[in-house]
């Protein structure tokens, strides 16, 4: 089955190019929807382009293989909502699922635009779910100049409640300017409910700019945020390659609301683990980073595991967040990462939080190695500035200035390590504490170092301090730190063994034996205000995804899940929506058929109100 519009212009009140194979329709080979637009789409109302297999209570639909919906032209500009999707909600696709708008020019819409490939368990007639399927990847895939929207932007792949897609899954929005959703930006892969993606999982936004006016806040993953990239594999997901986000913009990424960055892939509510059989990476960069509340988060606790490495990885000259950095790996309560376990923040300039900085590994000792690598960079941080590992690893501070109202470092593990190095500088109001108390705990200074502490003496705890060769630690102000330390490796004047030429300088310091020091969250650290949360280049390149084979999908398929014309679709606003949350940002009615889990620790899940193609 096939639909071809070509033309060289298009004026239209409305455009509805679809392929509607639902409830129990079968097409014996291929569907394909081609619009080739040579000069300019220009539709006054609502555009829906699409192919559906949606289950609507006489059963899914079936395509024997291939079903792609590829638009093509040099601009479009549609006045209302543009929704583009393949739909094997509750129905088949026996290979690839594909969905590919390639502009030349700019893309536009101004009432939300949504892009959604989907394979959800679906039956919109309330009678009893079928899972979807799609026999090899699942593609969204949006090329333009710039993407731009007076609503919301939002693409999707959801494979939930038991759906299944073969092959990998992957959207990629690239702009080579801007990418403006003024009420929003949601990229969502959901697994969530036992859904399976045996390849990888891929969300990745590309553009000059990536820009949103929206404030919206709420629980990460149950609410809609103003900005979120997400792969949600919990409660009983499977995807047996990597997942991977990853945010590029070569100059600014900017939303004054909430931006959730994450992967979660946790046992929400002891429903299910989740499981993913390669690495995941969590990716942020951009020249300037502005934000709310900024999430960037892996969630594996639970009895969840990660066959490979979990990175969450962040660079940038400038992060400003009007809130709460949140930044954690999540491995607790019997969770597994197969290598390593890494927070990697390169900040070149400076960073401000208005709140809290916390940067955490959770459940270190379940993963291989563990590591808090702070590179560079001034945090001006109002709040609490929080580096824990909460068992083995390694935190290293590397030429990085850091005042806060409170500052904790500590690596709580046997062998935990605390290095800092470069020149660097660690100043609080109320408490500075430093800490590695574990049996071969150490913190290591290689590099000088000044320590201030206004509110109460500085604190430095850990079986070994060290202050290497020629390297000065200056405590600033009149009291000298107090250090607990059962290996004093530094100069004899300050208590230490003399086994190195290192020193205290300014007030120096006093030696004692670790076991004296007063606890990490001592109660002058309440002072500071604790979160309660739960938790590029556009370069002129411009990208034509031409799609010839499964394997050249591989590397970009993701995840698929019902939208509105068979493909569960999640609300533009609704990307990470709950059922009550219905897409506040679009007139059309939701349909909550996906619990997407949100949690950063164990918020409650949420019901992805999604538009069902």
């Amino acid at each position: 089955a096939s639909i071809f519009l070509t033309t060289a212009n298009l004026d239209a009140g409305s455009l509805n190019v679809l392929i509607n194979n639902r409830d129990g329709g079968s097409i014996g080979s291929s569907a394909q929807v081609l619009c080739s637009i040579l000069g300019t789409l220009n539709v006054q109302g609502d555009a829906a382009i699409g192919i559906s297999n949606r289950n609507d209570g006489g059963g899914g639909g079936t395509t024997g293989t291939d079903a792609i919906v590829t638009v093509q032209a040099d601009s479009i500009a549609v006045g209302g909502e543009l929704d583009g999707f393949v739909s094997a909600n509750g129905g088949h696709i026996g290979n690839i699922g594909a969905l590919v708008f390639n502009v030349t020019g700019d893309l536009h819409s101004g009432a939300g635009m949504f892009f959604e490939t989907q394979a959800a368990a679906f039956n919109s007639s309330g009678g009893p779910l079928t899972p979807g399927f799609i026999g090899s990847d699942a593609l969204v895939a949006v090329n333009a100049s710039n993407i731009t929207s007076d609503g919301f932007i939002g693409a999707d792949i959801f494979t939930t409640n038991g759906g299944h897609i073969v092959g990998s899954a992957s959207i990629l929005l690239n702009a080579a300017g801007d990418i403006n959703g003024q009420q929003g930006i949601g990229e969502v892969v959901s697994l969530y409910g036992g859904g399976q993606i045996d390849g990888s999982a891929l969300a990745v936004l590309n553009a000059q700019n990536l820009i949103t006016a929206s404030t919206a806040t709420g629980t990460p993953g149950v609410d809609t945020m103003a900005l979120e990239a997400s792969i949600y594999s919990n409660v009983a997901g499977t995807v047996g390659g990597d997942a991977v986000i990853s945010v590029q913009a070569a100059q600014d990424i900017s939303a004054p609301g909430t931006t959730l960055f994450w992967v979660a892939n946790g046992n929400y509510q002891n429903l299910g683990p989740g499981t993913i059989g390669g690495n995941v990476e969590v990716d942020v960069s951009a020249t300037n980073i502005s934000t709310g509340d900024l999430l960037m988060q892996i969630l594996n606790y639970g009895g969840s595991s990660i066959g490979g490495f979990a990175e969450v990885n962040l660079a940038a000259t400038t992060l400003t967040v009007n809130g709460s950095l949140d930044s954690r790996i999540d491995n607790s309560n019997g969770g597994t990462i197969g290598a390593d376990a890494t927070l990697d923040y390169s900040v070149s300039g400076t960073a401000t939080i208005t709140t809290n900085a916390l940067f955490q590994i959770l459940g270190s000792d379940g993963a291989k190695t563990a590591a808090i690598n702070i590179n560079g960079g001034t945090y001006n941080v109002g709040g609490t500035f929080e580096g824990y590992i909460d068992g083995n690893g390694i935190t290293t501070l590397t030429n990085v200035a850091i005042a806060a109202d409170t500052v904790k470092v500590g690596v709580f593990g046997t062998n935990g390590t605390l290095r800092i190095g470069g020149v660097s500088t660690l100043s609080a109001n109320t408490l500075l504490h430093l800490y590695a108390p574990g049996s071969n705990g150490m913190i290591d200074f290689v590099g000088n170092a000044t320590l201030n502490s206004s509110g109460t003496a500085a604190v430095i705890a850990a079986n070994t301090v060290t202050i290497e060769n020629g390297v000065v630690v200056t405590i600033g102000g009149s009291s000298p730190a107090n250090v607990f330390a059962n290996v004093p490796n530094y100069s004899g004047r300050n208590g230490g063994n003399n086994s190195t030429t290192g020193t205290f300088a300014g007030a120096g310091a006093t030696t004692q034996p670790l076991g004296g020091q007063p606890p990490f969250d001592s109660p002058s650290a309440q002072l500071a205000a604790k979160p309660t949360q739960s938790a590029r280049s556009g370069g002129g390149m411009r990208h034509t995804i031409h799609i010839t084979d499964s394997s050249q999908l591989g590397s970009l398929l993701e995840n698929a899940s019902p939208g509105r014309d068979g493909k569960v679709r999640v609300a533009a606003t609704a990307r990470n929506s709950s059922a009550p949350h219905a897409s506040a940002q679009t007139s059309r009615v939701a349909n909550a058929s996906d619990r997407h889990r949100s949690v950063d620790t164990n918020v409650a899940p949420r019901i992805l109100a999604s538009r069902s193609p």
